[in-house]
């Protein structure tokens, strides 16, 4: 800091010197104490005078002794930093060196000052320089503000409380201007505080112009306090209504009237809506009813009449259990119904009402429970259900397919949809990829029930059908019997009688079995699958994902088999010990003598625990003494140490010992060696991860190459919209909601199938190579988006563009996606796009180029991997994240690269490069 203090430091004297000195500084303190004058000795305020160098006090006015409570030979010692805590002697120098080096005149801090006793107290100190014995000193001159800074205190707390109630608050003068005004005021009147502080009364409230004004202060100082209602003008020229508190206030030499208001405006906007609500009642479209607590009608709307074919009249001789089947009697409502209204406040009925011929409809009855007039209704609305139970009947249909959709989409590996009225099976190309056939081998796995059945290894084919069958009864409650006669036939014994109660639970579809593969040999499988009903409860469908599970469950076996060799060893030729009833070891086997390598004689007792690894003693200690405590068997691992000084793991299992008396006599017990099982089972954690990423790769490439999804989809829109337009205007928000969310989520899937289908099929579904001139792909593609190019007044221009050796279809896809990007990304601008090519010998480096928003450089890479769509305003297309990467596959198959480059706000260029070699 530039304006450090720069002091001499003062050479240490010799020891003699020192004791010379401080008696010297004793003598000054006592000696001219009152010889600065009079002011300095008589001050009311503390004064200390310090030396500049050593920062030593030199000498204290008499306030100063008194209140430090120091003696002047104990303050002939002291420093400022012993008066002031929370400072250190550089922080003190630091503060003063602006005075010291007379950069400015007078410093003035607030600090806290601590007494000789411990005591602190806020003050503000001036310091300043001043000569004592011709030399130059600071004077520090004290100012208590604590009793000052408690008073702000008070009134900032008061002030706030005021400023911040939830009633406005005014303080009025005479001449009816605002002295004061707090928040909630401003925010009721729509003024700022400054506003309302230049306005008075007479501005905000008709009733008081200013004559009127002088007669109400006159008034009001006569009965010091007022309670009324009136109405206060807001800024924006409405009107607010306000319940008010008025006192009359005296404060020194002013008056005031101060005026508590509290707003009741939506009160009397609700008093007037009720009105208006009781003549809305007669022209509601719904049925509404008023009953009295034993269910008597009392009030009823016009509609009433259309809907019940009763006469108004006869209505209101009614009780509501006459015309409602399922409240039994009026006493029923009475003591049951009303009870719980009044508990709830408002309940909502699925009832059936009955019609004056007898016919009857399906209705929801909402009923609020309301106090009118110090009497309680139950005030109803009775909704015909007909209609919309029928929409919702379809909804619900179309829910469950488009669901069955989804989780077809959700599972992973070998995915198949069984339609059990047909025996016709759909495989997915990842199912007979795991049987060891190409995805598409339709001969070696024929889309039918057969080819499945026929691959399920005998000993597994009854155990099978039998949990298809439970998954099946679990909602019918009736035994289905396979579509296939010759299935039937040869699996007559799972087709057992499965009687139960329908019930809405459905179980699913779940077994592990084996498999052939197209090599003869059986695979291990998990099957799931989710089953579909008709209205009738029998299964349809039955949909779901077969997994590999063959290494896993050779790992599962491996374990199981090495932990029942352990406990034969165990019984063999393993560690055993025993100890008695004080929890000491009385004898070790020489099994555990030779693998330790320590005598007998070394581990009895407590000796066995030194051959435990040390990070293991504690607990192995803690949990066989809580097991000799509870005299309860007990199993633990530690690190046991071999002879040669290595540790290898073992599982330790105690067994309660007793007397022939049945009393604890300690415990018998052994320790297996399970290291290596241990091992094992971080080799099956390492497979296991590997599994799941070669299972995500699967469930990618079949949900992708399953094309079949687009007729079902083609349905759920067509359903859809059918019912969107017969019965959309018949249903209810919530259900419109559902139903628009059905079609877009339709729509977009349908969009992301057709998306994976064409990125599939670029390797898969390819022509052959030929000479193509690549400007009539161009044209080709700019043909396919002339709607789009025509509605963004697109500007395309290309160079003259060679011809080269690829996929015609494919070059034109190409073309159209990235035109088609740069269109759906554009910017403010006039939307400008340029083909071109740069051509050296037989390769061509083509580019697209925009002016659109641009990419960061940080994305140049992800944009290409499926699935991948930025945010911010990149993903403002909402497009499925697939399009580029079939750009990269395109490329890919041709041979050459893709790439881009970009500027935010100036556009993109994307590069792609042709061999005709």
């Amino acid at each position: 800091m530039e304006n450090e203090l720069k002091m001499k430091s003062r050479q240490q004297p010799k020891k003699e010197q020192e004791k010379s000195e401080n008696k010297s500084s004793h003598s000054i303190l006592h000696t001219h104490s009152g010889e600065v004058g009079d002011n300095f000795a008589n001050s009311l305020n503390e004064v200390y005078v310090i030396d500049t160098i050593d920062l030593n006090f030199v000498c204290l006015n008499k306030r100063a002794i008194t209140k430090s409570g120091y003696s002047i030979e104990e303050a002939s010692l002291l420093t400022p930093i012993h008066i002031l805590p929370q400072m250190n002697d550089e922080q003190f120098r630091l503060l003063v060196s602006p005075l010291v080096d007379k950069l400015i005149p007078k410093i003035v801090i607030e600090a806290l000052l601590q007494r000789r006793d411990g005591t602190q107290s806020n003050v503000e100190i001036q310091i300043q320089l001043t000569q004592f014995m011709g030399q130059e000193c600071l004077e520090l001159t004290i100012l208590d503000t604590s009793e000052h800074k408690h008073s702000i205190y008070e009134l900032e707390r008061y002030k706030f409380a005021t400023d911040n109630t939830t009633d406005a608050v005014y303080w009025v003068r005479e001449d009816s201007s605002f002295f004061y005004v707090n928040n909630s005021a401003c925010k009721m009147l729509g003024y700022s505080r400054e506003q309302l502080l230049s306005m008075g009364v007479v501005d905000i409230d008709p009733k008081y112009p200013m004559d009127v004004w002088k007669k109400h202060w006159s008034n009001m100082k006569q009965k010091r306090f007022m309670s009324l209602e009136t109405k206060h003008r807001t800024a924006s020229g409405e009107f607010r209504f306000a319940s008010m508190e008025v006192h009359f206030y005296e404060y020194y030499d002013e008056e005031f009237i101060v005026g508590t208001a509290r707003d009741i405006t939506d009160a009397k906007y609700t008093q007037m809506a009720l009105q208006k609500t009781q003549a809305a009642l007669d022209t509601a479209t719904d049925v509404i009813l008023w009953l009295q607590t034993d269910g008597k009608i009392i009030y009823v709307n016009d509609i009433a009449h259309n809907r019940l074919d009763y006469t108004r009249d006869e209505i209101l001789e009614m009780n509501v259990a006459d015309i409602t089947p399922d409240i039994e009697s009026a006493e029923l409502f009475k003591s049951e119904i009303w009870p719980s209204l009044e508990a709830q406040k408002g309940m909502v009925f699925q009832f059936t009402f009955q019609r004056k011929d007898g016919s009857t409809f399906p209705a929801e009855m909402t009923t609020h429970l309301i106090e009118f007039s110090e009497e309680k209704f139950a005030c109803s609305f009775v909704r015909d259900l007909t209609e919309i139970n029928q929409a919702h009947l379809k909804l619900k249909e179309l829910h469950e397919l488009n669901q069955t959709m989804i989780e077809l989409l959700s599972v992973t590996d070998g995915v198949w949809d069984w339609k059990v009225d047909t025996g016709e099976v759909w495989y997915a190309p990842g199912w007979r990829k795991m049987l060891g056939y190409a995805g598409d081998d339709i001969k070696g796995i024929p889309n039918t029930l057969e080819a499945f059945d026929s691959r399920i290894h005998p000993d597994d084919i009854k155990g099978v059908w039998a949990t298809v069958q439970e998954s099946f009864d679990s909602i019918t409650g009736v035994s289905q019997e396979v579509n296939d006669k010759k299935l039937a036939e040869k699996h007559k014994e799972s087709q057992e009688h499965h009687q139960s109660k329908i019930t809405s639970i459905i179980k699913p579809f779940e077994h592990e079995f084996r498999l052939r593969t197209k090599d003869k040999s059986y695979i291990w499988v998990r099957a799931r699958g989710m089953p579909r009903f008709d209205s009738a409860g029998n299964p349809v469908r039955l949909v779901g994902s077969t997994n590999d599970i063959t290494e896993a469950k050779k790992s599962r076996e491996a374990i199981e088999e090495s932990e029942e060799r352990f406990k034969q060893l165990a019984n063999l030729n393993t560690p055993c010990w025993i100890t008695e009833i004080d929890s000491n070891c009385t004898w070790l086997n020489q099994q555990w003598i030779d693998y330790t390598g320590q005598t007998l004689e070394e581990q009895l007792g407590f000796g066995w625990l030194d051959a435990v690894h040390p990070d293991d003693v504690d607990q192995t200690k803690t949990i066989y003494l809580e097991a000799v405590q509870n005299q309860q068997n007990f199993e633990l691992e530690y690190r046991l140490r071999r002879y040669d000084g290595h540790y290898r793991v073992f599982r330790a299992r105690g067994s309660v010992s007793r007397d022939r008396k049945g009393y604890f006599n300690g415990f018998t017990g052994f320790s297996i060696d399970i290291h290596d099982q241990r091992e094992a089972q971080l080799a099956l954690e390492r497979e296991k991860e590997a599994l799941a990423v070669s299972n995500k790769d699967l469930q990618e490439f079949a949900y992708v190459a399953s094309h079949d999804l687009q007729e079902p989809l083609r349905k759920i829109m067509a359903f859809s919209e059918l019912v969107k337009e017969e019965s959309g205007e018949q249903l209810a928000e919530e259900s419109q909601k559902y139903l628009e969310t059905v079609i877009e989520s339709a729509k977009r899937l349908k969009q992301l199938v057709s998306d994976l289908l064409t990125f599939s099929r670029i390797s898969s579904r390819g022509k052959e190579f030929a000479p193509v001139n690549a400007k009539k792909c161009l044209d080709y593609a700019l043909n396919n988006l002339e709607f789009a190019i025509q509605e963004n007044d697109a500007q395309i221009t290309s160079d003259e563009l060679p011809v080269v050796l690829v996929d015609a279809n494919q070059l034109t896809m190409l073309f159209q996606n990235l035109v088609s990007n740069a269109i759906k990304y554009r910017s403010d601008e006039k939307v400008k796009i340029h083909i071109g090519v740069h051509s050296i010998n037989s390769v061509h480096k083509f580019y697209v180029q925009d002016n659109g928003i641009g990419i960061e450089p940080q994305y140049s890479k992800k944009i290409f991997e499926i699935f991948q769509r930025l945010h911010g305003r990149y993903a403002c297309g909402g497009g499925t994240g697939i399009g580029l990467a079939i750009c990269k596959r395109i490329i890919e198959r041709f041979g050459g690269d893709i790439w881009m480059e970009s500027e935010i706000g100036k556009g993109t260029t994307f590069y792609f490069t042709i061999n005709n070699d």
